[in-house]
């Protein structure tokens, strides 16, 4: 009991470090002739992962270890055994929070702080349109895909273990590292994406165009004995920017979901790697349901493939970046890319 005391004291503690922290990046001409704005944004990321350590031994949630999740991971794909996997996103479980946990009264989706979570969704994570009455929608999507997991990663932002507990309770729950490809290492035996070897990839993800080129530089961006990203056939499925960056071809977030789940249908494919916003999570159940492997990925999609992006690099260019890493195509890089996140995939 005094130890959890001890932990929840120094969660506190470095919330207030974190805000400290993001008040200086905001006050950036204050800021920037006394620390590097690198550096903050390294304080600032280095103080979100302890808190989220301290908060998963609080949880004492029982967590399959990595190299147990690469090994599961790999067999569900070497049995073709139908499988979702994936993690939920962090504006994602932002709004699940809200509407589900916390609020009773619909009319609150007027307020200041209903308004503010819609807008996130709508910027951050493609659900659209920006109204009140999508947000629900999306919600009960979300949560009924959920409850048809087979393996999730929780990463332990606030909130998180009471959505899983209420949704998922079937799901298995493993480590996040290896859905974000950690480690970065070609030489780790255990990774799951050994076992693509002579598989048939879909990648569903906005930068089909430089991940059908750069899969063909597999060997050159993961060189090593074992390729990171084996031999085997790759396919894709175009997903839409989102609409707050580009006008969206469908008429709304659910419109679109139904529309490239019948897409999905019409293709063969054994292993689904899936970066695609909200729609990632429902979309890796629907590969599941037509009998495949689905996972989601999120972000860390387009660095199986060689792409860079500023999320990663922002600290200065990561020890795996060699000459064989690309930025995304023109083709897919809009101008206002950097509505999303500072154009963090860019």
């Amino acid at each position: 009991m005094r130890l959890q005391l001890r932990l929840q004291f120094l969660i506190m503690k470095m919330c207030w470090l974190k805000n400290q922290t993001h008040q200086s990046i905001r006050n950036a001409n204050y800021t920037q002739n006394i620390i590097p704005m690198k550096y903050l944004k390294k304080i600032k990321s280095r103080i979100r992962r302890w808190k989220f350590k301290i908060r998963r031994k609080l949880s004492r949630a029982k967590i399959l270890p990595a190299n147990q999740t690469h090994d599961l991971i790999g067999s569900l794909i070497k049995s073709k055994t139908p499988a979702a996997i994936g993690k939920i996103g962090s504006t994602e479980l932002m709004g699940l929070k809200n509407l589900k946990l916390h609020q009773k009264d619909p009319t609150h989706l007027q307020g200041p702080k209903g308004r503010r979570i819609i807008h996130k969704l709508y910027r951050n994570s493609g659900v659209f349109p920006e109204n009140e009455s999508t947000y629900p929608q999306f919600c009960d999507i979300y949560t009924e895909s959920l409850s048809k997991m087979t393996l999730l990663a929780p990463w332990f932002p606030k909130g998180e273990l009471r959505i899983i507990k209420r949704y998922a309770q079937q799901a298995v729950l493993i480590s996040d590292n290896p859905l974000f490809l950690l480690p970065m290492s070609p030489d780790n035996m255990h990774h799951w994406t050994h076992h693509l070897k002579g598989k048939t990839i879909l990648a569903i993800h906005p930068f089909t165009q430089t991940i059908s080129k750069q899969f063909q530089n597999r060997s050159k961006i993961w060189p090593g004995k074992d390729p990171f990203l084996p031999e085997s056939t790759l396919k894709t499925l175009k997903v839409p920017l989102y609409d707050a960056i580009v006008p969206s071809p469908f008429r709304s977030w659910a419109e679109g979901l139904s529309i490239m789940k019948a897409q999905m249908a019409e293709i063969d494919f054994d292993v689904a790697l899936i970066g695609a916003g909200a729609w990632s999570l429902p979309l890796a159940v629907h590969a599941k349901e037509l009998g495949k492997v689905g996972i989601h990925l999120g972000g860390a999609t387009q660095l199986l493939f060689g792409i860079k992006g500023k999320r990663w690099d922002q600290n200065g260019e990561p020890d795996f970046y060699n000459d064989a890493w690309v930025r995304p195509h023109p083709n897919e890089t809009p101008e206002t890319a950097n509505i999303v996140e500072s154009g963090c995939y860019w």
